[in-house]
């Protein structure tokens, strides 16, 4: 009964691969990411916005990156170091000053995700990467590294990669268009 999972998931300075998660999902309701303001309180707020999501379907699943601290942080909690636990916090306090009960599971899979077993395409993907990097290096070629790009198996230099920068979300992006179409966000101010 009005159950709600929150998993916080690897990002400390974008929310990629948080937004990638939720895609390849699609049974979350709210994603939280640091390239995206939420604010917490208010009418059309995330607290209020996953009181109407539990009161209409009886659950709700949220996942957050874990860099989104200071896109939801108020000032006056400066200390905290970890989103999920001040999610969880502020849900569960938001849910017993709205009287509602709450069954709230708080998931930091980071190190199941870091330990789990290689599938055999990942094993043949490592190797194939391994071998190119071995290749690289006896051609006599340094500063750069090996990655998939549009399916062929390439040397990267290490300058291109460093001058690109992070790769953070667009909100603008396709992609964020439509982690906003398969999740209730659209309807609050998220």
């Amino acid at each position: 009964i009005n159950g709600i999972g929150l998993v916080k998931l690897m990002g400390r300075k974008s929310g990629f691969l948080t937004m990638q998660t939720v895609l390849s999902s699609r049974d979350v309701d709210f994603c939280i990411i640091p390239e995206v303001e939420t604010h917490l309180e208010g009418p059309r707020g995330f607290l209020k916005s996953v009181c109407r999501q539990v009161e209409r379907e009886g659950h709700c699943v949220i996942v957050v990156a874990e860099g989104a601290l200071s896109s939801i942080l108020p000032r006056a909690e400066a200390e905290e170091k970890d989103v999920g636990t001040l999610l969880k916090r502020h849900i569960m306090r938001h849910f017993e000053k709205e009287g509602m009960e709450c069954n709230l599971k708080y998931i930091d899979p980071t190190y199941m995700i870091r330990a789990c077993p290689a599938t055999s395409s990942d094993s043949i993907t490592c190797a194939i990467l391994a071998q190119n990097a071995v290749h690289g290096a006896m051609a006599g070629f340094c500063g750069f590294t090996v990655g998939l790009v549009n399916s062929h198996n390439v040397m990267i230099p290490m300058q291109d990669l460093v001058e690109q920068g992070r790769q953070v979300v667009d909100i603008g992006s396709r992609a964020w268009q439509s982690v906003l179409a398969t999740t209730v966000a659209a309807e609050s101010s998220l």
